[in-house]
């Protein structure tokens, strides 16, 4: 999507299995994709090592269900915002542009085998909703301020950029209380 808007409403998105190679989705810098969450989970199915580059804006909105990101490898070079729901995606994440998670929506990160989830100096999480990294090593040096919670199951965490939870709270995989105090946390 290099102009315009392409809006995902309804069914599972997959690619053609035939095809051979990683499929990779790009939002150009004036494209817009909006996801609409429906009444039931929907899937974006994608083969192993699959890329999601955005540089335009991509955002999550409808009723407050579940939107899976399936073996997709996310590049946010614009702004993405998850307006409603959750969404979870399984694999990497690496962002040098804006992401938001409004009040009662979530995102989640999940992935062992996919690029360690990274927040370039500069780049910003935040929002009043809650942000989850499992399984996947974690690097923020941007600006993190998520007030609705962050939990930490990863492989590693370093945080070196600025951390302002808010009134959220943010625990590490073994359910410590972290602050900003806690730079560089390594297991």
């Amino acid at each position: 999507v290099d102009t315009g808007s392409l809006i995902w409403g309804a069914g599972s998105v997959q690619p053609d299995w035939a095809s051979e190679g990683v499929v990779s989705w790009a939002v150009g810098p004036e494209g817009r994709v909006e996801f609409r969450a429906t009444a039931s989970d929907r899937d974006w199915q994608n083969s192993r090592g699959s890329w999601f580059w955005n540089q335009g804006t991509v955002r999550q909105v409808g009723e407050s269900t579940r939107l899976r990101f399936l073996n997709l490898n996310v590049t946010n070079d614009g702004v993405w915002e998850v307006l409603a729901g959750h969404a979870e995606v399984l694999g990497g994440w690496v962002q040098s542009g804006r992401l938001s998670v409004a009040d009662g929506a979530s995102l989640r990160v999940s992935d062992d085998q996919g690029p360690p989830v990274s927040l370039a100096p500069g780049a910003v999480m935040e929002g009043a909703g809650a942000i989850s990294f499992r399984r996947t090593p974690t690097r923020l040096a941007g600006r993190f301020a998520v007030s609705g919670g962050a939990l930490f199951e990863s492989l590693a965490v370093e945080i070196t950029g600025a951390l302002e939870p808010g009134a959220g709270s943010l625990t590490d995989r073994k359910s410590t209380l972290l602050n900003s105090s806690h730079a560089n946390i390594s297991y």
